[in-house]
């Protein structure tokens, strides 16, 4: 899971959004941006003690006439050597 200390990026082109520290409603902690817009974007996130995590060419579409899609990942974040 993504803890408090993580930061994560989202880039498109020359857009370039910080992603949010957000948790639902079972108390599960995750990072979201770039919402409301379609894009092809690079996601990073880092975390000082680790090595970062990237992840490229993640697709975000319009799902219908009125909603987005959405993109799930996991980053594992492995430490520093």
């Amino acid at each position: 899971l993504i803890t408090l200390g993580a930061f994560g990026v989202l880039e498109d082109g020359s857009y370039r959004d910080v992603m949010l520290y957000h948790t639902d409603a079972s108390n599960l902690p995750s990072l979201w941006g770039g919402l409301g817009r379609v894009g092809t974007y690079t996601v990073t996130v880092t975390r000082d003690g680790y090595v970062s995590w990237q992840r490229t060419g993640v697709v975000v579409h319009t799902q219908d006439a009125c909603h987005l899609g959405t993109a799930y990942m996991v980053a594992r974040l492995v430490p520093a050597p």
